[in-house]
C-alpha cells in the first residue's frame, strides 16, 4: 500500500503521566512529525459537543450544593497533586450524587494519572453509561484501554466515536495508536492521515 506507520516515544517529567508520551507518524514517502499528547482529556470546557460544566449532571437535572462543593474541592486538591485528599472528595461527591458523569470522568483522570489504569477504566465506563452528551469520557476510556493493551475494545469505542464526530481530529490519534499496536497498519494510516492534513493546514 505504500503506507508505513512508525511510532516513536519520548517520556518526560515524572514518567507516570501518560500525557508526556509523544507519538510521531510517518505516512508514505513523506515524513511528517505530528506530536500529540496521548492523555485523557482534562479540559471539560474546551471545544466539541455536549460538553459538561463542573458541578452539573445531565441526568439528575441538578446536583446538590454539597456534591458540587465536594467536586470543586476535589478539583482544587487535584491541582495540588494531593491524591488521597482528592480521591476522598471525589468519592464524597459521588456518594452524594452517584449519577454525576463529570465527577466520574475526573475520577478516572485521577486514577489514570496515578497509574491505576484498571480503576480509571471502571470510572470512565460508568461515565459513558450515564451520558452520551460529551466525547471526553469515551475518548478517555479509549486511551486507558490502550494503556492496558485492550486494543480491540478501544478500537470499537473510538471508531464509533469518530463515526459520530468525524470532524474532531483528536479522536484519530488514540484510535490510530490502537490500530498500530494491534498491527492493523493500513487502517491506522487511513485514520491518521486526515489529522496530519489538518495539522499541516494550520496557519503558521
Amino acid at each position: 500500500t505504500g503506507i508505513e506507520v512508525r511510532i516513536s516515544v519520548a517520556v518526560e517529567g515524572d514518567g507516570r503521566r501518560f500525557g508526556d508520551t509523544i507519538c510521531t507518524f510517518k505516512v508514505g514517502d513523506d515524513v511528517t512529525l505530528y506530536p500529540v499528547f496521548l492523555r485523557p482529556v482534562i479540559d471539560e470546557t474546551s471545544g466539541g459537543i455536549g460538553r459538561f460544566r463542573p458541578g452539573t449532571s445531565d441526568l439528575d437535572g441538578s446536583v446538590s450544593e454539597e456534591a458540587r462543593v465536594a467536586f470543586e474541592t476535589a478539583l482544587k486538591l487535584a491541582d495540588q497533586r494531593r491524591f488521597g485528599a482528592t480521591l476522598a472528595e471525589f468519592t464524597r461527591a459521588l456518594t452524594i450524587a452517584p449519577r454525576f458523569p463529570a465527577a466520574l470522568n475526573q475520577l478516572g483522570l485521577l486514577f489514570h494519572q496515578n497509574g491505576r489504569i484498571e480503576e480509571a477504566v471502571a470510572a470512565f465506563t460508568q461515565a459513558v453509561t450515564l451520558s452520551d452528551r460529551t466525547i471526553n469520557p469515551y475518548l478517555n476510556l479509549g486511551v486507558s484501554l490502550n494503556r492496558l493493551g485492550r486494543y480491540g475494545e478501544s478500537i470499537a469505542i473510538l471508531t464509533s466515536l469518530l463515526e459520530a464526530n468525524p470532524t474532531i481530529s483528536r479522536i484519530r490519534i488514540p484510535l490510530a495508536e490502537a490500530l498500530v499496536l494491534s498491527q492493523q497498519w493500513d487502517a491506522a494510516g487511513e485514520i491518521v492521515q486526515p489529522a496530519i492534513t489538518d495539522s499541516a493546514n494550520l496557519p503558521e
